[in-house]
């Protein structure tokens, strides 16, 4: 019973942060931002309770949750201290690509193929790299880090598809549709921070960039609920 209504308390608390992101000062959404985080890290945390923190798995979902969380305000901090908002990003992409890692060694199954796991990711990378460039994304002096971050994205993706489709378990597909959920998000986050755009646009990506961000790492921190 209580993991319904963890969930619904992010769902409240992730509609009242979108309702509210444009119409409060920044530190005001810098501190909501980091609640609203905090939830999915509580909701993890209270899961993993459930199942006895009994396997590696589960720890290192809990590591890649509380890595997003640290992100999270890192990424928020650079909008109130403006003169280190290059530091405070890279920092914030260092705890994301940290949670990646941690999340792809949890999901990593022993039948997944390495070498054609890198070779997927790479190929997923270049084509997600072009488009971002073709479409005006400019990433400067920050473009290394971001290109690594991608890859390492590309290949997170690449483990929890070759997951879902020859096992169909309820685990497997929660973490598939939970981790495109984020990555989506971390592709808009690109759009939002390194090209121009009106308001208008720029408003309604970010509306879009919020809410599968949360809902990504919701399904991730609920995914542990279904580890036998």
């Amino acid at each position: 019973m209580i993991v319904p209504i963890l969930v619904l308390v992010i769902a409240l608390s992730t509609i009242f942060y979108m309702a509210n992101y444009f119409n409060q000062d920044k530190k005001k959404i810098v501190l909501a931002k980091g609640l609203t985080s905090l939830q999915f890290v509580i909701l993890g945390v209270y899961c993993a309770t459930l199942k006895g923190f009994k396997t590696d798995r589960i720890m290192l979902i809990l590591v890649g949750l509380f890595c997003g969380l640290i992100g999270d305000i890192l990424f928020g901090l650079k909008y109130i201290f403006i003169d280190r908002k290059k530091e405070l990003y890279i920092g914030g992409i260092l705890f994301f690509f940290t949670g990646h890692i941690a999340y792809i060694l949890s999901f990593f199954e022993e039948k997944n193929e390495i070498i054609t796991m890198i070779l997927l990711s790479f190929a997923l990378f270049v084509i997600t790299a072009l488009i971002l460039e073709k479409s005006g994304v400019n990433f400067g002096s920050v473009r290394i880090f971001s290109y690594v971050y991608i890859l390492c994205c590309a290949f997170l993706i690449c483990v929890v598809g070759a997951n879902v489709w020859p096992l169909h378990e309820k685990r497997s597909v929660i973490t598939f549709v939970g981790v495109s959920s984020f990555l989506i998000s971390d592709t808009l986050l690109s759009y939002l921070y390194f090209k121009e755009m009106n308001e208008g646009i720029y408003r309604k990506i970010k509306m879009v960039n919020i809410l599968t961000y949360y809902i990504g790492q919701t399904l991730i921190a609920l995914s542990i609920y279904f580890i036998i």
